[in-house]
């Protein structure tokens, strides 16, 4: 007696709410005698649908993007507050691969702004479903410094503030953090505050190392052998980000 093998049937994919409702009307298309009010009915009620389904699909790429986006590093620091932040292009190194491989793309743009002084940057996330957020931010034209002196050409400002703009949209949307911490430049020359205090001199050193760093790793360890023991210990004891930061810019140096 043979045995019957039974083989397993391949179940077909589920289909989303949209793709069964367009089977429904195109067999009710093919009635001759069809009411178009029907129809146009159908279609729109296909067209939320369609809508829906890619919203859906937004945020669940979305969610899934933001369990696999990397911390950040802030390696650049702002001259004016000496506070630090991430670059734009550190940014986009880290977080480009990640949203496009969840089928994201980002785009920007901006429009006036309801406040004075502002621009509006708007960024466009899309995504491979169909659906697109539009994100907005209003940014303070960066023509100036803390004192309020003019510091920038128009242009100069506009790219700047754009450019800031661009950084914080992309943080928020995909919820990035920045890691090391960010005191606006208080934090290595506030005792008051319970922080170490740098040596008197730690600011002039730290732009004469920078400057160095643009001629190599080799020029920056020369410089930094003969630097004071006590401006080295406040760097690799307190400044870390900041120290690594020249390294890596001295190290993109070809000598």
């Amino acid at each position: 007696m043979n045995a019957v093998v039974e083989m397993p049937v391949a179940q077909p994919e589920p289909l989303s709410s949209a793709t069964s409702l367009i089977q429904v009307i195109e067999r009710v298309a093919s009635n001759p005698n069809i009411n178009l009010e029907i129809m146009d009915r159908l279609f729109a009620h296909h067209k939320e649908m369609v809508a829906r389904d890619a919203e859906v699909a937004f945020n669940d790429a979305m969610s899934a993007c933001q369990k696999e986006m990397p911390a950040v590093e802030r390696d650049a620091e702002n001259e004016q507050t000496h506070s630090w932040y991430t670059r734009l292009e550190t940014l986009s190194d880290a977080a480009v691969p990640v949203y496009t491989k969840h089928g994201f793309s980002l785009s920007f743009d901006e429009e006036d702004s309801p406040k004075e002084g502002h621009i509006r940057v708007i960024c466009y996330c899309s995504h491979k479903a169909g659906h697109t957020r539009k994100y907005r931010g209003d940014v303070p034209l960066d023509i100036a410094g803390i004192k309020g002196n003019v510091n920038k050409t128009p242009t100069h400002a506009f790219g700047s503030t754009k450019s800031y703009g661009r950084r914080y949209l992309t943080l928020d949307i995909f919820n990035i953090v920045m890691k090391g911490e960010d005191n606006d430049g208080n934090g290595a020359s506030n005792p008051a505050a319970g922080k170490p205090v740098a040596p008197a001199d730690y600011k002039d050193w730290q732009k004469h190392m920078r400057t160095t760093a643009e001629g190599g790793l080799k020029k920056l360890q020369e410089a930094w052998n003969k630097t004071a023991q006590e401006l080295r210990d406040f760097a690799t004891q307190h400044d870390v980000t900041w120290w690594e930061a020249v390294k890596k810019e001295a190290a993109k140096v070809k000598t």
